[in-house]
């Protein structure tokens, strides 16, 4: 059985889905943490910012360990070793390289949904919506399907 993180947008009688993940996508593995089990938590534009940030530098390390790889890949063909093993090398370096880009691939769409989400708070912050609260207006979950006032947490 997978568990889900789910986000919701808050409206005055009842909590709206906008957004599902399963365990093994790259939003769970990175938001999880801080999500609370079968109840729910405002998300805030720092806490967005801070899951920002880690992904950012999760991108920012994989692209060094892609820079190193491809000059690795230049080095191979002057090593001392057999053309066979020559190009399992070469294969070897450029599925890792073919690894890292997907990697980067999903971080990025990471990003793309938490710069989503800030947007939707900042939304609510600078416009005109004075019956809404940017500070309790989006929320996020694990395992909390259908959410009430009382299965708010802080």
């Amino acid at each position: 059985m997978s568990a889900y993180i789910e986000f919701f947008i808050k409206g005055k009688d009842r909590f709206y889905p906008i957004a599902s993940y399963c365990r093994n996508s790259e939003v769970y593995r990175v938001m999880s943490e801080g999500a609370p089990w079968e109840k729910v938590r405002a998300l805030s534009v720092e806490r967005l910012n801070t899951y920002r940030s880690f992904m950012l530098e999760d991108v920012m390390k994989e692209e060094k360990r892609i820079n190193e790889q491809e000059h690795e890949l230049q080095l191979i063909p002057t090593f001392n070793n057999s053309i066979e093993e020559k190009i399992d090398a070469i294969d070897s370096v450029k599925e890792l390289i073919a690894d890292k880009k997907e990697d980067i691939k999903a971080a990025k769409y990471v990003i793309n949904f938490i710069d989503f989400l800030i947007d939707i708070i900042n939304e609510v912050k600078y416009g005109e919506h004075e019956d809404l609260d940017p500070n309790s207006y989006l929320y996020y979950g694990i395992e909390c399907w259908e959410p009430t006032v009382n299965d708010i947490v802080n």
